[in-house]
């Protein structure tokens, strides 16, 4: 345990046990060396960011590695119905939230969360477009989960659209928002200090909207970063949207690309920007990716869809694959903690450079020629796959 504790420390973590419970309740015994029960606690469904902890009697905390919580709350309100909320979409009639019968329920409009400063409201008058969250929040008590709707009055996209809602001044503030350049950007091109230079994830809600469907296809809580390089200067900008257990799921389950349907699992997708070809055409670029179906060279599937945040419609968007390590476990189920992913530079993006780099030594002192060498090659690398990439 010492040795165990001294090596967390200096990985720059917290002593901790090498478990975890289910956030979806259980229980959880102290058992002795002859195996019988010392002492129990079974503990509920977990809140986000929320645990089940001791301080005199059990409760929900924040989570803490340093003893006793003395600020517990033992209450939780219940969900709101979300029947009574018309799913996100696309609307042209006009209709009324009725919450008169939802105890302490409170809805912020314009992606902003609700709070105990928020009024309650009986009804609710949608007759444009409008972004709601909506939550039971009560002193003394934990509060609900959030209930999110994106109701746009126009007319459906004929291509996926997807909603994100967050709190706007994570995203616009003019000095903090991370879309913003903020009071740091260097005036010179590409504005590195800007804040979209950040290296900063907010949470965010996204839902997809499927063409032809009044309802979307799954509605997640997830993050969102600035991504890409000098067309984050562009007003338009291309996001990360990662999967983390801290917001709710760690992974999408959803074939995102309804060409491949057995691509069903993602921890991150892109909205891209067009990137480099910005303000050109939108073809050019999936097409140069995609003349390699089928030659077994990997490329990044992609779809186009129109993006809202908080409502406000910003353009054409390429939903994207991430090319990480994860990338590997969607396509072919590796592990992505024991791959090697390497840039062109032998910038390590996950495992090490080392066999690869000593692999391109031995290229150096040895000739092909020799058909023991090219034996030895022929078992390190695929080789007719690297002709199908050399001349793609």
């Amino acid at each position: 345990l010492k040795v165990f504790s001294y090596i967390a420390r200096n990985r720059g973590h917290e002593t901790h046990a090498g478990f975890k419970l289910s956030k979806k309740g259980g229980s959880l015994y102290l058992v002795n060396a002859d195996a019988s029960i010392v002492d129990s606690v079974s503990y509920p469904e977990l809140p986000l960011g929320k645990t089940w902890n001791y301080g005199g009697s059990w409760g929900y905390a924040d989570p803490s590695p340093y003893g006793y919580s003395s600020s517990l709350t033992f209450t939780r309100e219940e969900n709101i119905d979300t029947l009574l909320f018309p799913p996100s979409g696309f609307y042209a009639e006009p209709f009324i939230l009725n919450l008169e019968s939802t105890n302490n329920a409170v809805c912020e409009t314009g992606g902003k969360m609700p709070s105990e400063k928020t009024p309650f409201q009986k009804n609710i008058l949608i007759d444009k477009t409008t972004v709601i969250r909506c939550a039971k929040i009560a002193p003394q008590s934990l509060p609900s989960d959030v209930v999110t709707r994106t109701y746009i009055f126009e007319a459906a996209s004929t291509v996926p659209a997807v909603f994100l809602t967050t709190d706007p001044n994570s995203l616009f503030d003019p000095d903090t928002g991370i879309y913003m350049e903020g009071p740091n950007a260097q005036n010179k091109e590409p504005h590195y200090g800007a804040n979209y230079w950040l290296d900063k994830e907010i949470p965010v809600t996204v839902e997809l909207m499927e063409p032809g469907t009044s309802s979307p296809a799954f509605a997640k809580n997830a993050g969102l970063k600035i991504f890409g390089n000098y067309s984050r200067q562009n007003d338009k900008k291309s996001v990360a949207i990662t999967f983390r257990e801290k917001y709710g799921d760690s992974h999408l389950k959803y074939p995102l690309f309804p060409e491949f349907p057995e691509l069903n699992k993602f921890k991150v997708f892109l909205l891209r920007n067009n990137g480099s070809n910005y303000g050109n055409d939108y073809i050019r670029d999936r097409l140069a990716s995609s003349v390699s179906e089928g030659l077994g060279v990997d490329y990044q599937r992609g779809r186009f869809a129109v993006v809202y945040y908080n409502g406000e419609y910003f353009g054409i968007h390429c939903i994207r694959e991430r090319s990480t390590a994860d990338y590997f476990e969607t396509h072919y189920g590796l592990d992505p903690d024991k791959i090697d992913l390497l840039k062109a530079d032998n910038a390590v993006s996950a495992g090490s450079a080392v066999d690869y780099v000593a692999l391109m030594d031995w290229l150096e002192s040895n000739t092909l020629d020799d058909d023991e060498n090219y034996a030895y090659i022929a078992s390190q690398i695929e080789v007719d796959n690297f002709i199908n990439y050399m001349h793609t």
